[in-house]
């Protein structure tokens, strides 16, 4: 019996260990400007957050976590430790803008700024859906890119909101609209038609939810390690 309240109070310490992580951590991410937090990058700060990701993960038990928490809902990309499949190309164009002066590595080109990326999480009895948008602005036009696809968990896991579950995103539209112009809304315009996804790796992605509570979730990509931190909005 000693033993076993023994393990339980490490599993409630390593719990609470493991919170004040993810805290910190969504902390440092927020304070970042979005250029630096959502672009490929060598900063300092951005390597201590992923030194507190690695930590967190560490001390983290999935099993142990409240297996009730939903991932369904809205959440805000606050950081991706290698960029993401739209800020790595802007990232990619700015640097190669500035490859002649002394501009750091996480640098967009001229007029162009990230307003927000957003994950979309949407479940009903048999399916569940994920719509990723990133608002994005050059010079006097603001757009939205908008991809959507169905969310696949693993059979390993009891559902979409199980912790550490493997999960598979296939997208399988997309759309583009601009929301708009110098200042002036373009929400009466035509929307644009869905765009079909160019087959190959770009439209389907791999990742395990590695930490997961009612306000910060952390998904690690399975391929590739990136690791993304998203803050649950209200």
């Amino acid at each position: 019996m000693p033993e076993e309240s023994n393990r339980t109070r490490t599993t409630e310490q390593d719990r609470r260990s493991a919170h004040e992580l993810a805290l910190r951590v969504l902390t440092a991410a927020s304070n970042l400007p979005k250029e630096v937090a959502l672009l490929p990058g060598d900063e300092p700060v951005r390597e201590s957050i992923v030194r507190d990701i690695l930590d967190m993960e560490s001390t983290y038990e999935p099993e142990s976590a409240a297996p009730t928490t939903p991932l369904e809902g809205r959440w805000a990309l606050r950081f991706a430790s290698n960029g993401t499949v739209v800020t790595r190309p802007l990232a990619a164009a700015g640097s190669a803008l500035s490859r002649a002066s002394d501009v750091s590595s996480s640098s967009l080109p001229p007029g162009v700024t990230i307003e927000d990326i957003v994950q979309t999480i949407s479940a009903t009895p048999t399916t569940t859906r994920v719509t990723n948008e990133a608002t994005v602005s050059v010079g006097p036009i603001s757009f939205r890119i908008v991809a959507e696809g169905p969310w696949e968990v693993s059979p390993s896991a009891s559902s979409p909101s199980s912790s550490e579950s493997e999960s598979k995103l296939y997208f399988d539209e997309a759309r583009f609209q601009v929301l708009g112009v110098f200042g002036t809304s373009t929400e009466s315009w035509p929307q644009l038609p869905s765009l079909p996804i160019p087959f190959g790796d770009m439209n389907k992605a791999s990742w395990t939810t590695t930490y997961l509570d009612e306000r910060v979730r952390v998904q690690r990509a399975n391929t590739s390690g990136n690791l993304f931190v998203f803050e649950r909005e209200e």
